[in-house]
């Protein structure tokens, strides 16, 4: 048995006990209150760092087409990573069919201070065009998608090509500005929201470049201090300039502020630049700026006593209006069969443009040739470009070999041959009043393959292929094996024409086709011509088995 003995507790000493007690009480309440909001802080805290599909969001795509032959085609990705701790690694391509898919590729470094903010990203990415046939090609990356045509085939023509027509293309190998240039172009019609065609390259110098900023960097932002070699870009857009910073590549490109800065020099009234095309106005200056070559970049390959014509654009940058008794004259170095002058094709006011051009030939022995130009006043002053004016522009050509040292294009020719498919009547079944999936009347009354390569009908191989040259009936020029893929090839071939035939009673096919006939085409032959650089990939055939659907 436990006894219990209570005491009584004086008064005073009750107050006492129950002060504390309520003072504990007080301490353990703030406790839990504490606790609760470190763990509301801790929650807080933790961030979730973002899924793989959302460390990357496009918002645009374009496409820039650069003046070159063949084509080469960029297409400006922009949009925004999930946050600062999120790196644009690589946007991938691939070709399926005429679109192009691209893919980004990103990572993420977790340091555990990454903010939640989305940082804005622009990537230039090169799409493998050289090669590809006319037509429209799509360009896809998520659910962004553009478009662009080609309008010839891109394939490079033999290297020493005639050059006799002002064009506005060159050789790849010759190409009028880095591609740099035109990411730069790219990007200054996105942020002015106008066509790309309707900027206009002015220069691009070589320049070394302090950081991975490019010595732009934004308040805060942090650059990798690594010299970077690049360019510094000059654009032009309804009489102003615009100056850009790139790295070599063209992926990284920074706009100079203020982008409104250096205004070409406006034209003057009109009054002054139409009252008397011939008038001088007194105390005016002459000088021009090179803008770029129209035709035969520098250093173009031509062919001995070949006829061209040599075009620059220039800019008026003087204060003085050209007239038409202003004319382009020979300064020296090639002449090139050049005439003496020849007049400006019209009046060009301060602060505007003009196209002039030279007929030249070229010289008659290999070598490289420059022939230097300048411009000429109704005074008989003599100015040019550069920084005083007086620098002259020039053509530099190299003269090659005669075209039958010219590299060739190969061309090549493929295609497949599938089984088509007739589910006719059978021996002994009436036949169908109409014609079944798959087939046409045939002359006796029945039905035969159509001569469709249709979704679902299978793929024939391992049949010999013959090729001849000249019209069909031709064969011993080359013979090929079909691949396990049903796709025959022919390549490394020289433009003309060419007959491609399959014999199905040869010892080699009779095993594979007989009993049979060809639904097309007629003969199991066909006459194909080629162009340089011609990829025919769909001269097929198709065959109709006799005692198969």
């Amino acid at each position: 048995m436990i006894t219990l003995q209570f005491s009584r507790i004086p008064p005073g000493s009750w107050r006492a006990g129950r002060a504390f007690v309520l003072r504990l009480l007080v301490a353990a309440l703030l406790l839990v209150l504490f606790a609760a909001c470190v763990a509301g802080g801790d929650k807080a805290a933790e961030k979730t760092p973002p899924s793989e599909e959302d460390l990357v969001k496009v918002e645009s795509i374009d496409v820039m087409l650069l003046e070159s032959f063949p084509v080469q085609v960029r297409a400006l990705v922009g949009g925004t990573l999930a946050d600062d701790c999120t790196e644009l690694d690589d946007i991938l391509t691939r070709l399926e069919g005429t679109t192009f898919v691209l893919t980004p590729v990103a990572a993420r470094a977790d340091t555990g201070s990454c903010s939640n903010e989305p940082q804005p990203f622009q990537k230039i990415v090169p799409l493998e065009a050289v090669g590809l046939t006319a037509g429209v090609y799509e360009v896809r990356i998520g659910d962004r998608s553009t478009t662009f045509e080609l309008q010839v085939d891109n394939v490079l023509p033999e290297e020493n090509a005639h050059v006799d027509s002002v064009t506005e293309t060159a050789p790849a190998e010759t190409d009028l500005f880095p591609p740099a240039a035109f990411a730069a172009q790219l990007v200054l019609a996105q942020d002015l929201a106008v066509p790309s065609d309707q900027i206009e390259i002015v220069a691009v110098t070589p320049r070394d470049w302090p950081d991975r900023c490019l010595g732009l960097a934004a308040a805060g932002e942090q650059c990798a201090a690594t010299l970077t070699h690049g360019y510094e870009i000059i654009l032009a857009y309804q009489a102003r300039t615009y100056v850009y910073r790139s790295d070599t590549t063209g992926e990284i490109v920074r706009a100079e502020p203020p982008p409104e800065a250096n205004p070409i020099p406006p034209a003057p009234p009109e009054e002054a630049a139409t009252a008397t095309p011939t008038a001088v106005v007194e105390n005016c200056t002459n000088i021009a700026v090179f803008r770029r070559d129209i035709t035969v970049p520098d250093r173009t390959r031509l062919k001995a006593n070949v006829s061209f014509v040599k075009s620059w654009r220039l800019l008026n940058a003087g204060t003085c209006t050209w007239t038409t008794d202003y004319a382009v004259v020979f300064a020296g170095g090639d002449r090139m069969g050049g005439p003496d002058m020849v007049p400006l094709p019209k009046e060009v006011p301060p602060g505007t443009t003009v196209a002039i051009s030279v007929p030249l030939v070229a010289p008659s022995k290999r070598g490289t040739y420059r022939g230097n130009w300048k411009l000429r006043s109704p005074s008989g002053e003599l100015f040019g470009i550069g920084k005083k004016g007086k620098d002259p522009f020039w053509v530099v050509i190299t003269v090659v070999r005669s075209s039958k040292a010219a590299k060739k294009v190969p061309a090549s020719i493929s295609g497949v041959v599938w089984h088509d498919l007739c589910a006719g009547n059978g021996e002994g079944e009436l036949v169908p009043t109409t014609a079944p999936p798959g087939c046409v009347p045939a002359a006796d009354g029945g039905y035969i393959a159509n001569g469709i390569f249709e979704e679902g009908e299978p793929l024939i191989f391992g049949m010999e292929v013959s090729l001849g040259r000249g019209p069909c009936p031709s064969t011993g020029l080359a013979t090929t094996i079909a691949e396990a893929g049903g796709r025959y090839t022919f390549d490394d071939l020289e433009p003309g024409t060419y007959c491609v035939s399959i014999d199905p009673d040869s010892a080699h096919n009779r095993p594979i086709f007989i009993p049979g006939a060809w639904s097309t085409p007629p003969g199991g032959a066909q006459t194909v011509t080629l162009n340089a650089g011609d990829r025919l990939m769909d001269v097929n055939f198709g065959w109709d088995y006799q005692f198969a659907p």
